[in-house]
């Protein structure tokens, strides 16, 4: 894909605020890579750092900078990019990421071989500094993706997604204005609903994990996070033909978040849960069966790593339910699930801990 004529123009979008600090290594990741018929479209949102002198200081025809009248926040933003984009893809771009020199290459040579495919994201790693914390390897199934979305919002990851324009420039799909986070969950799940959605499984972007990021200004937010993701739960929960109660939409986050049971009801609570989404499931037929078994498989594994601080209890039923509900994951699943509740373990990133390596490794 060298010849720049014949092959399809890539708007990168980039929404911009106060990102000085990584903002350079961004994007020249953008620039440098092997893909080169691009345009990499920044709009900044009100930034009063130095951010804007940065990207004023590139001499390249390729980056295009707009601005928002005053600070918009994110989803308001986004859709700006959407509006300012040219080309016959967007894809997407954080201010303090990398993007790995094959991404758009790799990403473009799927869309076009399948045309049906409205959506690709890419695998990526999460670190920062010289540390790598994990490597999430995405799926590539449509079906896989939509019932992932279930639990997971990050299917499709929102800063290495592709999206073939055709569809918004038809479609008034949009980022709901009125989320301060968790926009991309709600835009991709809604968007997976309608069109097929596919995964590079090559891990083609670097996802920094930066203190100063939205995301972390709600770590410590839980009821407002909560808050946030209601809606998006009520209407995946109305899709499995559950009429969600507020009980229920708090067993979906228990269900979704890392924080560790404090109480072993509060862990049962959210096994019934997943059960009512099987027995749902089977009644509306909103996914396909076996696909929706196999994510709830995980769920349940994710979610008894989150009970292993309240000791034996848990691991005992564990191995129960999963032989009762066909639930099982496997040993490996069963050796971490007894590490845990015999240490009692009580802290969500066990692993994380034990098998931190540096960036230079993960090359």
């Amino acid at each position: 894909m060298s010849n720049q004529d014949s092959n399809p123009l890539v708007s990168i979008g980039m929404p911009l605020y106060n990102g000085e600090k990584y903002l350079k290594e961004a994007i020249d990741s953008v620039l440098n890579q092997t893909y080169t018929n691009i345009e990499l479209v920044i709009v900044n949102d009100g930034s009063s750092d130095n951010s804007v002198a940065i990207v004023e200081g590139y001499n390249d025809p390729r980056v295009r900078l707009f601005h928002n009248d005053r600070n918009r926040g994110v989803s308001h933003t986004r859709n700006k990019v959407i509006e300012y984009a040219q080309g016959d893809y967007l894809a997407w771009m954080d201010c303090d990421d990398i993007s790995l020199p094959e991404k758009i290459a790799l990403q473009v040579e799927l869309m076009e071989k399948n045309k049906n495919i409205g959506v690709c994201g890419t695998s990526y790693l999460l670190f920062f500094g010289d540390k790598v914390y994990y490597e999430d390897l995405a799926k590539s199934h449509h079906e896989e993706i939509r019932a992932n979305f279930v639990f997971k919002p990050a299917t499709i990851f929102m800063p290495t997604a592709m999206i073939r324009m055709t569809i918004l420039r038809e479609d008034p799909i949009r980022f709901n204005e009125n989320l301060a986070m968790a926009e991309d969950y709600d835009f991709f799940q809604r968007f997976c609903e309608k069109y097929e959605a596919s995964n590079v499984s090559t891990t083609l972007f670097r996802y920094r994990d930066n203190p100063n990021s939205l995301t972390h200004s709600f770590e410590n937010k839980k009821q407002e996070r909560f808050q946030l993701k209601k809606s998006i739960y009520s209407r995946i929960l109305e899709g499995v033909a559950i009429e969600a109660t507020e009980a229920d939409l708090l067993n979906h986050e228990n269900c979704t978040n890392n924080v560790m049971f404090t109480g072993f009801q509060d862990y049962i609570k959210c096994t019934d849960h997943l059960r009512a989404i099987e027995r749902g499931n089977a009644q509306s037929k909103s996914y396909d069966q076996d696909v929706m078994k196999k994510v709830l498989k995980e769920q349940f594994f994710f979610i008894s790593k989150k009970a292993g601080g309240l000791g034996l209890k848990t691991l005992w039923f564990y191995i129960k339910k999963s032989v009762q509900w066909n639930y099982g994951n496997g040993f490996s699943s069963l050796a971490k699930i007894t590490l845990r509740s015999v240490l009692r373990y009580k802290e969500y990133n066990f692993k994380n801990k034990v098998f931190n390596k540096s960036l230079r490794q993960s090359e």
